[in-house]
């Protein structure tokens, strides 16, 4: 389960971390004893929030996203059965990811990856324009 954080999105090629898109990793759980509502830190463009176990509770964790200020137009990434051949994989944004989950017939077990590298991937990052960004490496 623990390998589950990085190794399901990224067999959707959503790093957890990239430079320039996340610096920051949050990890929690959806399900949580008592019926409580999963834990949502304050919103930050450059974290990456990772959900283990939480597709019981998708609902309340998306509302808590937006009523904490999170852009409804937030990428996501649901990745189901991660890194087996029953995998099966959604991107969205949060304010779509209810309707779109249901929609693709998602269900337990899945991660679920918020923030901007859950797009970083796709297919419209200009590469050279993304490595532009960081100065080579000089070697002394």
């Amino acid at each position: 389960m623990r390998w589950a954080v990085i190794a399901a999105p990224m067999a959707f090629e959503v790093p957890v971390l990239m430079r320039g898109f996340a610096d920051k990793l949050f990890v929690g759980t959806g399900s949580t004893r008592g019926d409580l509502p999963p834990e949502v830190p304050p919103y930050s463009p450059s974290t990456t929030y990772v959900y283990l176990m939480a597709m019981r509770n998708l609902t309340p964790l998306v509302d808590r996203m937006l009523e904490l200020g999170f852009p409804a137009e937030t990428a996501a990434a649901i990745v189901q059965n991660g890194t087996v051949p029953s995998q099966k994989t959604l991107r969205t944004t949060i304010g779509a990811m209810v309707a779109d989950v249901e929609a693709a017939g998602l269900s337990s077990p899945a991660v679920i990856t918020v923030g901007a590298v859950a797009k970083a991937l796709d297919g419209s990052l200009d590469w050279e324009e993304y490595l532009d960004q960081f100065p080579p490496i000089k070697k002394e």
